[in-house]
């Protein structure tokens, strides 16, 4: 199983991590000949606070997944 993982600084809604996590699915199971069921998305909003240099396993527990 995939997992496309993204960290971003946007401060995005449910709305929109949902809008993208769906949309990243949709292409990732296009692209792949694969259903939804294989693909795990997760978003991470990094707040702006946080360095390129934060490693994962500090990475604090705000990612949202979508299967």
């Amino acid at each position: 199983m995939p997992l496309l993982w993204f960290e971003t600084t946007l401060s995005l809604s449910d709305e929109e991590t949902t809008a993208l996590a769906d949309r990243v699915t949709e292409l990732d199971t296009d692209g792949m000949v694969t259903t939804a069921g294989h693909v795990a998305v997760s978003i991470r909003d990094r707040g702006r606070a946080e360095t390129s240099t934060t490693s994962t396993s500090n990475a604090s527990s705000t990612a949202r997944c979508s299967f």
